[in-house]
């Protein structure tokens, strides 16, 4: 259940690379499916639990919003990913997301190329955190011990 919204990252990742932009019918989708997915006991979260996770996912987003790195489309994106995981599973989604830009970034910018599509990046972080979800936890380990 938890790969429906990389499903539909892939397909908000195919807008964005095209055109720049993301309709709003995929962010309402993904908030919709996770509502559901809450409702029905699909994913092990509360609705407290997934309406925190909008609000981290916003305020997190929000500033970068307002610098200009990332646009509108990115910020309901993430927000909406926060409805599906939650608060604590966003902020490692979000390392992994944050991880993925930067090495897209070197590779757009190695290429002369300054318009990043963040999207793919959002699902790329997505889809190392859903196939290592404990991921950040044994890098931490590995730093910390000797």
């Amino acid at each position: 259940m938890l790969t429906f919204p990389l499903a539909i990252l892939i397909v908000a990742s195919i807008f964005d690379v095209r055109s720049r932009e993301i309709p709003d019918w995929i962010p309402l989708l993904m908030i919709v499916s996770a509502v559901v997915a809450v409702t029905f006991d699909w994913i092990p979260l509360s609705f407290a639990q997934s309406l925190l996770g909008v609000g981290v996912g916003f305020l997190i987003t929000l500033p970068l919003a307002w610098m200009g790195g990332l646009g509108g489309g990115d910020l309901k994106l993430v927000s909406a990913l926060g409805a599906w995981f939650g608060p604590i599973a966003l902020v490692c989604v979000l390392f992994w997301v944050a991880i993925a830009g930067l090495v897209l970034s070197a590779a757009f910018w190695v290429r002369g190329k300054k318009d990043l599509p963040y999207v793919p990046a959002i699902a790329i972080g997505l889809a190392i955190f859903l196939c290592w979800p404990q991921g950040i936890l044994v890098l931490l380990k590995s730093l910390t011990t000797r």
